[in-house]
C-alpha cells in the first residue's frame, strides 16, 4: 500500500475494527485498487462511513467492491471480515439480482433511492432468512458529475416487521375464534386460518384435558411456501392428530405443567 491521504490514514486510524481492517489489507486483490490512488469522492465517502454510527456499506466501481464500517459488520452475519474489498456479488450473491437492480435504478434515474422495510432474502448464518431493512441508496459521484458508486446507509427493522405481522395473525384467529358458532373443535378452525399467513411457516393446535395429561394434537396447519428443519423441533413419544400435517412433522409428546391452560396454539419457532 502507498502512501495514504492524510484524511483516510486518520479515518483508518480512528475508524475502529474496520478503519484497522482496511489499513492492515492486502489491496492487490480487491476490484477497489490501493487506498493511496482512491479517487477524492470515495476517499471522502469512506471517512464518513468510519467515523458514522450508522450502519453504512459503500459499494464501489464496476464490480461494486465492498467497504462498511463496523456498525455494518453485525449485519454481514459469518460473510464478516471475508468479504471486505470484494466485489458485491460475492458478499450478497443469494439476492443480488434484487440488489443490482436497485443500483441500476440509482444509475438510471441519476438519483437516490428510499424505502422502508424493504425485504431481502439473505444469507448470513448458513441459511436463507427474510429479512427487512429501512434504505438509502445514495450516489458517489466523481468530478465529471458521473455516479462511480453506490453509498447504502441501512437499518435493519426485521424484528418489528415480523412482529406486527404476527401480532396481527393471532389477533385475526381470535375474532374468528370468538366469532366461531361452535368451539366445542376449535382445532381445525385455527389450523385453517393458521394457513394462510407467511409468518405461520406451520402450527400445532394442542387441546390438553383435565382427564388426560398428555397433549393431542387436534388440528395441524402448513404451509408449503417455506419448510424448516424437523430437527428443530422436540420430540419424544407419541401423539394423536386428527388433521395430517405432512410426512416429515415430528410429533409431539410430553406432559403439559399444570398451570397449562386447556388449550393452545404454537407456532414454528422462529
Amino acid at each position: 500500500m502507498g502512501a495514504l491521504p492524510a484524511r483516510l490514514r486518520i479515518a483508518f486510524e480512528r475508524g475502529g475494527e474496520m478503519g484497522r481492517r482496511m489499513a492492515a489489507l492486502d489491496w492487490s486483490g480487491s476490484p477497489a485498487g490501493d487506498p493511496s490512488a482512491w479517487p477524492p469522492e470515495l476517499v471522502d465517502a469512506v471517512v464518513t462511513m468510519l467515523r458514522s454510527r450508522a450502519q453504512i456499506v459503500i459499494f464501489w466501481g464496476p464490480e461494486y467492491a465492498t467497504l462498511y464500517n463496523d456498525a455494518y459488520a453485525p449485519t454481514t452475519g459469518g460473510k464478516h471480515p471475508a468479504h471486505l474489498g470484494r466485489p458485491g456479488h460475492e458478499m450478497w450473491a443469494e439476492t443480488w439480482s434484487m440488489i443490482e437492480g436497485l443500483f441500476r435504478r440509482v444509475h438510471e434515474s441519476d438519483e437516490a433511492f428510499y424505502d422502508d422495510d424493504h425485504l431481502f432474502m439473505i444469507e448470513r448464518f448458513g441459511f436463507i432468512e427474510e429479512t427487512y431493512f429501512d434504505i438509502s441508496y445514495d450516489p458517489i459521484r466523481a468530478e465529471d458529475g458521473s455516479i462511480g458508486g453506490i453509498m447504502c446507509i441501512v437499518a435493519e427493522t426485521t424484528g418489528r416487521v415480523l412482529a406486527e405481522r404476527r401480532a396481527r395473525t393471532l389477533s385475526a384467529l381470535g375474532r374468528r375464534l370468538a366469532d366461531a358458532p361452535d368451539l366445542a373443535d376449535p382445532g381445525p378452525l385455527s389450523a385453517r386460518e393458521l394457513s394462510l399467513p407467511i409468518d405461520a411457516v406451520g402450527a400445532l393446535v394442542v387441546e390438553v384435558t383435565r382427564a388426560s395429561p398428555w397433549t393431542t394434537t387436534t388440528g395441524t396447519s402448513w404451509s408449503s411456501r417455506r419448510r424448516r428443519s424437523p430437527g428443530r423441533w422436540r420430540t419424544c413419544g407419541p401423539t394423536s392428530r386428527s388433521v395430517a400435517g405432512p410426512p416429515s412433522w415430528p410429533r409431539w409428546t410430553g406432559r403439559r405443567p399444570p398451570s397449562s391452560r386447556t388449550s393452545a396454539t404454537s407456532s414454528v419457532p422462529p
